[in-house]
């Protein structure tokens, strides 16, 4: 899987955001705020392909938990992106 190149994170008023627009409805924009460890991921993984055991292996690197959370986190982080349309299949 892989974060979707047409999307980029924005600063506005401090938070890091992604807008969202969908083709079939371009009424429709959709933002999602990105907390500091889901831009981390997303700059660490952006441009690349990677699956959830990646994603485990960075927060492991960088935070120092336990693998078993750190699987369930990045499980969590990918099944938010995959259902705002973020990660694109390979």
């Amino acid at each position: 899987m892989r974060i979707s190149d047409k999307l980029k994170i924005r600063e506005i008023a401090g938070e890091k955001l992604v807008i969202l627009e969908r083709e079939q409805q371009v009424e429709f924009t959709r933002v999602m705020v990105l907390n500091k460890t889901s831009e981390w991921l997303w700059n660490q993984l952006f441009g690349t392909d990677f699956e959830a055991d990646r994603v485990a292996a960075l927060l492991v690197s960088k935070y120092e938990v336990e693998e078993a959370v750190a699987q369930e986190d990045a499980q969590k982080w990918i099944r938010a992106l995959m259902e705002n349309d973020i990660i694109e299949a390979k």
